[in-house]
């Protein structure tokens, strides 16, 4: 269980770090909002 919390927080972490490229970029932020709104959990258009 330990194992996998450990591998949980080393994802969140590389997903944060790829999230705070992409907020460099409005752009991709308004795709983001659009694919949150359309009901799409990852903010995938």
């Amino acid at each position: 269980m330990k194992i996998f919390l450990v591998l949980l927080l080393v994802t969140s972490i590389s997903d944060i770090e790829e999230g705070r490229k992409k907020l460099s970029n409005s752009e991709d932020i308004k795709k983001t909002l659009k694919g949150f709104e359309e009901g799409n959990g990852w903010g995938i258009v």
